[in-house]
């Protein structure tokens, strides 16, 4: 009998008004390396933005979704597009490429944050440790 092949579920895709993304605590970025946010943001203003943000919804106590996304992943090109809404170039409600994980997927959305750091070799391992140590204490991994 042959083994059945697991499939794979990509995250969704879709437009979120900037005015409904809110800066994760969990984003692991505390340094600043490669470009400034203001070279991206005017990266961004001439090409756009290239590369989504991974977001995950804002639960209420009750576990429904309150219509708001927090961004775990994708921290700078969040600031950069909120120096252009805030230089007026860009509208608060302007759409954003996101990619929507589960709200649940919390261990997921660090993991996948740490494991880009640990590709990216301009970037100094100190956001990798700091990753593996939220995920530690707050129990999202062993």
């Amino acid at each position: 009998m042959a083994n059945a092949t697991k499939k794979i579920t990509l995250a969704t895709a879709r437009d979120i008004p900037f005015d409904k993304l809110s800066l994760s605590q969990a984003n692991v970025r505390r340094i600043k390396a490669g470009i400034s946010v203001e070279e991206l943001a005017e990266s961004i203003a001439r090409r756009g933005l290239i590369q989504s943000l991974h977001v995950r919804p804002l639960l209420d106590d009750a576990g429904a979704e309150t219509g708001r996304y927090e961004v775990p992943a994708g921290g700078r090109r969040f600031r950069a597009l909120e120096l252009l809404v805030k230089q007026k170039r860009l509208p608060k409600t302007a759409p954003v490429p996101c990619i929507v994980s589960e709200a649940s997927s919390g261990s997921r959305s660090l993991m996948r944050t740490r494991c880009w750091h640990a590709r990216t070799s301009q970037i100094s391992t100190i956001p990798t440790s700091l990753a593996k140590a939220m995920t530690v204490l707050t129990g999202l991994v062993g």
